[in-house]
């Protein structure tokens, strides 16, 4: 990062404009590296125009590292609302790193008219890593507030990561009138409450709750070996404690963090900030694994200052919730890992999966194209099973989600796992009766029961399922083998 080379540095030129898109986005890291301000008018361009996302972000960050009054003037007309919003958003996030006064009320702009949660909060996160984003922010928000989907992604983000940012959560719950949210029970409540969990609450509808995208529970939390691993693994927590301290974790989360799971906040001399949990550290780096699971690698010459926040759950997280899907997803915790259809202690059933559309182009070239492909490769989209094994057909479904139009086949399902000593092993799967199985890319006959003969170490299967009929669910269980968890 800090070295720059001698010489004639203005001949990286020609690589400005490479027709190789990864050589053309490197020489735009250079130069933004190198501080070559000769490049600005160029970089703008590329900022402004590029089809590609790869090259503008590239630009983008090559103009942070410039900085100064000529390319903060020159970012203020991207920010405007007749730009492309994929242009817009980044030049003001580059504008924030550079000058957060004149950053925010733009951002402002953006956030009162964004109507997707998601880009929402990847936008509150990105802004909010910027140093007294959130101050700036606040009070750059009008007094009617964002419509409350869009602040309570805003609360969430403010809450993450050990954050502490009291003015942006005043003025997201004054203006979206959302202060009821951070109303505090007393323990009297709480365990009140958890008599009506234990009453009322269903465990099944709470596991489907707990899987919702937007409540990003997997990105954090493993179960039965399948999820993140930002906070502690949820395999047994309903055997190991009492439904009160499950409720009190989720609504208030700074008040029991689990010990190794505080924040840890640092401040780097380029003016970003980032929060995660401490995977690793050296005497050059650290790295934080941050609350949407990413690593982030952190050079210790860039370290400012470094702290100790909070619990990077989230507090407000359920407030997406009824009270009667509360104690749903409460009940399912409190489940976990006792005897029954929640207990994910035991690795003989397959929880993680991997699932290939194979399209009518695929499909011209035989079941072996996608027997060749390596699991690893981006087609293959990563499933998971409920914690009792089963694949529903909602989540096999998911998977031909945009293609459609491509009169897709059939849906290969892959589970990895291992086996301790050689021999032949029995592998049960249910559900998918009369479906084509391959074990390692090879014929192993039709959906039942398998009795493969293997040698010890990792191995897979695939099992092909018709796109227009697929099954209610699938499940595939071995008593001679542990699966695989994430994958």
């Amino acid at each position: 990062r800090e070295a720059k080379p001698s010489g004639n540095l203005e001949e990286i030129s020609s690589l400005l404009s490479h027709s190789e898109e990864k050589i053309r986005e490197q020489a735009l890291r250079l130069a933004g590296n190198w501080k070559l301000r000769r490049f600005v008018p160029q970089l703008l361009a590329e900022a402004g125009a590029s089809q590609s996302e790869t090259i503008r972000k590239a630009a983008f960050e090559a103009l942070r590292e410039i900085g100064g009054r000529q390319v903060i003037s020159e970012l203020l007309p991207l920010t405007s609302k007749d730009k492309k919003t994929a242009i817009r958003q980044q030049a003001v996030l580059t504008l924030a790193a550079l000058d957060l006064e004149k950053a925010s009320r733009p951002a402002a702009e953006i956030l009162i008219e964004l109507t997707d949660e998601k880009e929402a909060t990847e936008f509150w996160r990105s802004m909010l890593s910027v140093k007294g984003a959130g101050e700036k922010v606040a009070h750059a928000l009008p007094k009617t507030g964002l419509p409350p989907a869009m602040a309570k992604a805003g609360l969430r983000v403010a809450r993450e990561g050990g954050r502490n940012e009291p003015d942006l959560v005043w003025a997201l719950t004054r203006g979206a009138d959302l202060e009821g949210e951070t109303q505090s029970l007393s323990a009297a409540e709480i365990q009140q409450l958890a008599t009506r969990v234990s009453a009322e609450g269903d465990a099944a509808r709470g596991e489907k709750i707990f899987r919702r995208k937007e409540l990003n529970c997997f990105t954090c939390h493993a179960i039965g070996g399948v999820g993140g691993k930002v906070g502690p693994d949820l395999t047994s927590i309903g055997a190991s404690a009492q439904v009160d301290y499950l409720i009190e974790s989720i609504l208030y989360p700074n008040r029991k963090i689990k010990e190794g799971y505080h924040s840890v906040i640092v401040e780097t001399k380029d003016g970003l900030e980032f929060s995660g949990v401490l995977v690793k550290e050296n005497a050059d780096e650290l790295v934080l694994r941050d609350a949407t699971d990413k690593e982030t690698v952190i050079d210790k010459n860039n370290v400012q200052k470094r702290s100790t926040g909070n619990s990077l759950m989230p507090s407000g997280l359920v407030d997406l919730l009824t009270p009667a899907e509360r104690l749903d997803l409460f009940r399912f915790l409190a489940e976990l890992g006792k005897p029954g259809p929640f207990d994910a202690a035991k690795g003989n059933v397959a929880r993680s999966w991997k699932l290939f559309p194979q399209t009518l182009e695929v499909a011209q070239f035989g079941d072996e194209k996608v027997l060749e492909t390596k699991l690893n490769d981006s087609q293959w989209k990563p499933a998971r099973s409920l914690v009792d094994g089963r694949v529903l057909k909602e989540e096999l479904a998911a998977s031909l989600e945009g293609f459609e139009r491509r009169d897709p086949r059939a849906v290969f399902a892959a589970a990895k796992f291992e086996v301790a000593k050689a021999g032949p092993i029995s592998l049960k799967i249910t559900g998918a009766d009369g479906a084509a199985a391959w074990v390692d890319g090879k014929a192993a006959g039709s959906c039942g029961d398998l009795k493969p003969e293997l040698q010890a170490g990792t191995h897979f299967i695939v099992v092909k399922l018709e796109a227009k009929k697929l099954p209610d669910a699938i499940r595939l269980e071995s008593p001679d083998a542990t699966f695989v968890g994430s994958w």
